[in-house]
């Protein structure tokens, strides 16, 4: 959804007595456990609740006077009519929004009920005043209370800054890991603490020889880059090398969030451009390889959004990446869909196509197109069509390893890109077998 966009789904509903006490309380019981998650549940947490909601409002039929409006977020000091933002959106939101998380809300009639978290309110159409507070925690606070807290906020994190530029080790540690916890806490924060000026002197201490202060400084880095404002202003001050040399040599929670980091920064044109030509590739393929789990995933990540680029693509491919692609093709490791999307990526130049042909790449993607997810199969199918374009010895190798009958299911009942690549990929099949029965 744009940003700004409304957007309104009714649900089917018998009477409103009947939607009152049936899907009202039934439903509500299931969402006031899904804000818990998107209250207080980590990231995955709160992904998969959202995720659940808007299950919940693509499910709704279109004959009711029940509505779901998905909206931005209202800003506090505009008066008080309740308006909602996108779940699955990443839970940014500017300074002064309602909530930290967009919000979803039911309406019904002159009635709008929470059906996230933050409160309900009911109006008349003479008065428009909203009331009646519901079952749901309230998270909206007034706008004075809203400025209170920010200048709170700020007058902590310029005494946090003051720290830094002591010699003490410990005051270091400390201020940099109020930082971490600042960061991680809300969307707020995160704008206080880059309005005070504190990335470059957060990036600075990357460079440091304590561990503690560098993966305090490391996390928190992460933690701002969730604001896409930040994103520049990171990359600006010159994070990047900085991120990459924790990459070589910093502690394994240290390596997982600068890749983590470089991942967020990369999601832009222009960051992806600096991050390959500043050579962290190699170090995130190094990691790639010889990480911890939690490693190898978050530099997998990083690796797809890098390799949209195509200068990058080589560049992924001489740093050895293809094999310890392919070693990861375990459904034990959780990783396929994420590797086999990097492969179907690499597969579009010459050197990534030989690559994947030397490591054993074929038979695996083959294995993900017959018991793979649905991306997983679609990645798939998509990376075996550019390896067996204008490549007879590949296509001959496909077919070899019993390709035909999940590529025919694929194109059959996968998404519309699998059956797409699936159908492209069996008549290159076809036209092989034709031409080899032209030329005996």
């Amino acid at each position: 959804m744009e940003e700004g966009e409304n957007t309104e789904i009714e649900i089917e509903t018998e009477t409103e007595s009947e939607a009152t006490s049936t899907w009202s309380l039934g439903k509500h019981i299931q969402i006031i456990e899904l804000s818990e998650k998107l209250m207080n549940g980590n990231l995955s947490a709160k992904i998969e609740a959202a995720r659940e909601i808007r299950k919940m409002v693509r499910k709704s039929s279109s004959s009711s006077n029940i509505k779901f409006i998905l909206a931005p977020p209202l800003r506090l000091s505009a008066p008080p009519i309740p308006t909602i933002g996108n779940a699955m959106h990443k839970h940014e939101s500017p300074v002064g929004y309602v909530s930290d998380m967009k919000i979803l809300f039911i309406v019904k009639g002159s009635s709008l009920i929470s059906l996230a978290y933050g409160r309900s309110w009911s109006s008349t159409s003479s008065s428009g005043i909203w009331s009646s507070e519901w079952l749901v925690p309230r998270v909206v606070s007034n706008p004075i209370e809203t400025r209170a807290d920010l200048s709170a906020a700020e007058t902590q994190v310029r005494k946090l800054l003051e720290q830094l530029k002591c010699d003490s080790v410990h005051c270091k540690r400390e201020a940099t890991a109020e930082l971490h916890l600042l960061a991680k806490e809300n969307m707020d924060n995160r704008i206080v603490i880059s309005n005070c000026g504190a990335i470059s002197l957060i990036v600075d201490l990357l460079q440091s020889t304590d561990t503690t202060i560098q993966e305090h400084s490391v996390t928190t880095l992460l933690n701002l880059s969730i604001n896409d404002n930040n994103k520049a202003a990171i990359a600006n001050a010159g994070a990047i090398e900085p991120l990459i040399h924790v990459l070589q040599i910093g502690s394994p929670e240290a390596k997982e969030n600068s890749a983590a980091t470089l991942f967020s920064l990369s999601v832009t044109e222009e960051n992806k451009i600096r991050i390959g030509r500043a050579g962290a590739i190699r170090p995130l393929v190094d990691l790639l390889g010889n990480g911890t789990p939690r490693g190898k995933k978050d530099a997998a990540t990083a690796l797809f959004n890098l390799s949209l680029f195509h200068e990058n693509k080589d560049r992924i491919v001489q740093a050895g990446a293809v094999k310890n692609l392919v070693d990861l093709m375990d459904l034990a490791a959780g990783m396929v869909d994420k590797v086999v999307a990097v492969l179907a990526n690499l597969a579009t130049i010459p050197e990534g196509k030989t690559a994947i042909g030397q490591q054993g790449g074929i038979p695996v993607l083959v294995e993900v197109i017959e018991s793979g997810s649905a991306r997983g199969k679609e990645n798939a199918a998509a990376a075996l069509l550019h390896l067996c374009s204008d490549n007879h010895r590949y296509l001959t190798m496909v077919l070899q390893e019993g390709a035909v009958p999940p590529l025919v299911a694929l194109s059959q009942s996968g998404t519309p890109r699998a059956k797409e690549k699936a159908l492209a990929l069996l008549n290159q099949f076809r036209s092989q077998r034709h031409g080899s029965a032209g030329r005996a």
